[in-house]
């Protein structure tokens, strides 16, 4: 089925403030919320499938099997890049960049997953022909490592080379476009806190008591000979259809939250250990907010949101609890959704509402 998607640009109004250069935290009127205005509206027509790639600031469109991209300046023009035969009925997933190079990553319902290099306009697959019918369960970016782990699965039963559709993971270059088919009966188990390594399940052999793990070198894909300590060191748990840049890490012991991991950065925050698990995390201009669950709770929960600057030896700012959603933007200034409760005639009614928040280098201010 064709998509007929029109796109619109909306202009923010964004409102400036001047707070004072103390070091304590200060409260002051926030500004009013100003509904955003629409300036222009381009129709762009019929089309497969519509993805806006943020490294590229492009949009990426697909029709009949053609790919071409449009610049959100000139968004009634697309350019063609390459004619993609098995495009017919795919869609872009998502998009990864390394090294002057851009990845789109594509999956249908009558080929298995497949990946395009829009400058050099090479395109490559992962399985064999006759492994048709899978999907890209995760799609694990490491940019720092300039590669991408992805968990393939949901092949037919005759072709499909594991028991019940169970996933296949591969590692692939982002700069070179190399990818290594990783042993069949291997499951992804955690990665180091820099996201530096990926530790597998090998195939469990009789006899043994636990499955063996294998390293893997993310930024080369080869075997490593040592197994990170999971037992006294942070780890980065994998979740398969976790998708945020930022990571939580914890101890393989204890399966609470221990602090983030960020483009190959650890920030362990020992004020928070144990407190819980990380729902959402956004960083912008060396800011991070993050919300945090209790045991119990799930991600949609209003829970509490800080701030901390990322930095060495930050300690995390407790800005607001009963927290729905927030936004990073720029200069440090967040935008928060909150959970107001008013009881009227023995109800309780919920009232969202924003604070805008700035983090300063001499401190933290928030307008409420």
């Amino acid at each position: 089925m064709r998509l007929y998607i029109p796109i619109s640009f909306l202009l923010s109004s964004i409102i400036a403030f001047a707070l004072p250069g103390r070091a304590a935290t200060t409260s002051v009127k926030a500004p009013a919320i100003r509904n955003s205005e629409i300036t222009s509206n381009t129709d762009l027509g019929f089309w497969d499938d519509v993805f806006f790639c943020k490294q590229d600031s492009k949009f990426f469109l697909l029709r009949n099997g053609q790919l071409y991209a449009a610049s959100i300046t000139e968004l009634d023009h697309p350019v063609k890049i390459m004619a993609l035969p098995m495009a017919q009925t795919a869609h872009i997933i998502t998009s990864a960049s390394g090294k002057n190079k851009l990845w789109l990553f594509l999956e249908s319902d009558k080929s298995d997953p497949f990946a395009v290099e829009t400058h050099s306009k090479k395109a490559l697959t992962f399985l064999k022909p006759d492994e048709y019918g899978s999907s890209v369960q995760s799609c694990i970016i490491v940019e720092h490592a300039h590669a991408v782990l992805l968990m393939i699965a949901g092949g037919t039963s005759k072709s499909w080379p594991r028991k019940e559709n169970r996933p296949l993971y591969f590692w692939m270059s982002l700069e070179s476009g190399k990818v290594i088919s990783l042993p069949v009966g291997w499951d992804l188990d955690y990665f180091s806190a820099g996201q530096k390594v990926a530790v597998f399940w090998k195939i469990y052999k009789s006899g043994e008591d636990n499955r063996p793990e294998q390293s893997v070198d993310m930024k080369t894909g080869q075997f490593l000979p040592e197994v990170p300590d999971s037992g006294s060191s942070d780890i980065i748990p994998f979740i398969w259809y976790e998708t945020q840049a930022i990571k939580p890490l914890q101890t393989k012991s204890q399966m609470f939250f221990a602090g983030i991991s960020f483009n190959g950065s650890v920030f362990p925050m020992p004020s928070l250990s144990g407190y819980g698990y990380l729902t959402t995390a956004k960083a912008n201009d060396d800011v991070v907010g993050f919300r945090l669950r209790k045991e119990g709770g799930y991600p949609g929960t209003p829970s509490p949101f800080w701030l901390m600057q990322l930095k060495p030896h930050q300690v995390p700012k407790l800005i607001a609890n009963n927290v729905t959603d927030f936004a990073m933007l720029d200069g440090g200034i967040v935008s928060i959704q909150h959970l107001m409760r008013r009881v009227h005639s023995h109800r309780t009614t919920p009232k969202p509402f924003f604070i805008s928040t700035r983090i300063t280098r001499s401190g933290i201010y928030w307008m409420e």
